[in-house]
């Protein structure tokens, strides 16, 4: 397969990295106040399939290009579906044990996971610089778990089992990026993301109670509906901003997606303090949370030497 060379527009590929870290950042919100209704499985297949319909009905000539893919273009689209998939649930099953800022800023480990595929599948310049970025990084977890430290080394508990959630869900979307961006040389944005949905509604479908979403009133209709609108807007964005910057731009820009799940934490415990809870997070959180972007940030600049 040919290796993507992004177009060039980085002005456009920049705005839709920041539509993906606004998603990004407030779809946790989103999942949590969910939860309280209906399982994470059903959630996850509502998502998929939601998605598939509106970008098949939207983009139908799109289905055609992607099937006629073959080859080791076929093996990747699968393969991307497999972590796509991974990701999706691992995440929503860790917000069962986490807050939504918390798995937000533990999921930063995403970019890394894409960072480290792109220097073994591209060849992306490593340097003193993105190693400034992992030292940051690691230091703002620490700071950000100063709270929590007995927790974190007592054994099993909801912390360390969410925290391994998560990690499985930053190597599943890292999975489907690294795939995603391959694929770029031989299809369109979309027509990769309409089978990739379309793969994980028939994936979830036996595990899924699709008649619990009939009982569903109110806000955890809206909230259904706004999780899979989410979730096509956010990947299209991403899959798109691909097509116009390196991976490791876009990285830069997604990286700022805590901050948008933790004010957005801070002003919905403060509008509805019945669903949403507010987060005990003290000053040195706050510091570890903004080390954690920082360093996302430095890891996928460029490479200084």
């Amino acid at each position: 397969m040919k290796r993507h060379v992004p177009s060039g527009r980085r002005g456009l590929g920049i705005g839709l990295a920041l539509v993906t870290a606004f998603s990004w950042g407030t779809l946790p919100i989103a999942l949590k106040g969910l939860l309280t209704a209906t399982d994470p499985f059903t959630i996850t297949w509502f998502r998929f399939i939601i998605s598939a319909l509106l970008l098949g009905c939207l983009r139908p000539g799109d289905f055609h290009a992607a099937t006629r893919l073959r080859g080791k273009s076929l093996l990747v689209m699968a393969i991307a579906a497999v972590g796509l998939g991974a990701s999706y649930i691992t995440y929503i099953l860790s917000l069962q044990f986490l807050s939504p800022s918390t798995t937000q800023i533990v999921i930063q480990l995403s970019p890394a996971c894409v960072l480290f595929g792109s220097l073994l599948f591209f060849k992306e310049p490593f340097g003193l610089r993105r190693w400034i970025g992992f030292v940051v990084l690691a230091l703002g977890f620490a700071l950000f778990f100063n709270q929590r430290f007995d927790e974190l080394f007592a054994g099993v508990n909801d912390l360390t089992i969410g925290i391994v959630l998560l990690v499985g869900a930053a190597l599943g979307f890292a999975t489907f990026a690294l795939c995603q961006k391959l694929l770029l040389s031989a299809v369109s944005s979309t027509a990769i993301m309409f089978p990739l949905f379309l793969a994980g509604a028939l994936l979830f479908t036996p595990v899924s109670q699709p008649m619990d979403l009939v009982q569903l009133q109110g806000t955890d209709i809206a909230l259904l509906f706004a999780c899979a609108a989410i979730s096509l807007i956010s990947f299209m964005a991403y899959s798109t901003s691909m097509r116009h910057l390196e991976t490791s731009r876009v990285s830069v820009v997604t990286a700022t997606a805590p901050l948008f799940t933790i004010s957005g934490m801070a002003i919905l415990a403060w509008l509805a303090p019945d669903r949403f809870q507010g987060e005990s997070l003290n000053a040195p959180s706050l510091v570890g949370a903004g080390m954690v972007i920082i360093g996302s940030m430095l890891g996928s600049i460029g490479s200084s030497k």
